[in-house]
């Protein structure tokens, strides 16, 4: 195969639909994102003190009998350089989970995207959400 090039494909195994929905190399649906809730999605007063955004995640997990292991649910500020992470842990059936990300005071005011990002080893969905700095 001298002078030859060898070009390997890989496929995808994981198949995202448009309703949030997670797919496994199968079509069978895995998890679900029933609803993503930042609370207070407008923080004021930032000049003053620092603030605390809350973003509540419900996942559903889809599997009949076995757990989505090692889920975590991480939120990003990527204009502002803030992350926060919950997990990883084991979705049974159902769950909600918060995660809290802490807004330091001085912050730029502005309107950013918060990117919430649901993953493991198998899976990962991201979803974006609004938040105001006044």
């Amino acid at each position: 195969m001298k002078g030859k090039t060898l070009f390997v494909i890989l496929s995808l195994f994981i198949i995202v639909g448009a309703s949030g929905a997670i797919f496994s190399a199968a079509g069978t649906e895995e998890l679900k994102i029933r609803k993503i809730r930042v609370i207070e999605e407008r923080i004021t007063g930032i000049d003053e003190r620092p603030a605390t955004l809350r973003v509540h995640v419900n996942l559903e997990n889809m599997i009949e009998d076995e757990d989505a292991e090692g889920v975590k649910v991480t939120v990003l500020i990527p204009h502002l350089g803030l992350i926060a992470k919950e997990g990883p842990f084991d979705l049974e059936d159902s769950s909600s989970k918060s995660v809290y990300i802490r807004v330091p005071q001085g912050k730029p005011k502005g309107v950013y995207d918060a990117r919430i990002v649901v993953s493991n080893d198998d899976f990962r969905r991201v979803k974006h959400r609004r938040v105001v700095i006044e």
